[in-house]
């Protein structure tokens, strides 16, 4: 059987192997994990909550997108005065936000995304 090559939806009219290629798709996909870099040069705005757009990660409209912070991401944030970090998604339009303060330094976080159905 050949699996499905998109994101689709099981129909009635999908033959076993179809529809076999069509769940195993969404299954092989509905959870990965990134690297996402969040520069301190890219935080727009001057005042709480900044932002930045974020690309590269394959998301959808469908996307959830949660950060998972090392030490080294932690001390950023800490040390900048950052209370809060976190990503949107706006029928597929990523932004970083940020609230407090500004980010001061370069960050590598680690992302989840699970894609998520209405």
């Amino acid at each position: 059987y050949k699996q499905a090559t998109s994101r689709q939806n099981v129909t009635t009219t999908d033959t076993v192997t179809q529809a076999i290629g069509k769940m195993e798709y969404k299954i092989n996909r509905a959870v990965v994990i990134k690297q996402l870099s969040l520069p301190a040069a890219s935080w727009l705005g001057s005042e709480s909550p900044y932002s930045q757009t974020v690309t590269g990660l394959g998301t959808t409209a469908n996307s959830k997108v949660d950060i998972q912070m090392d030490a080294t991401a932690l001390g950023v944030i800490i040390d900048s005065g950052t209370s809060a970090l976190w990503i949107e998604n706006n029928n597929g339009t990523l932004t970083a936000k940020a609230m407090g303060e500004k980010p001061n330094a370069d960050m590598a976080v680690q992302v989840t995304i699970t894609e998520v159905t209405a």
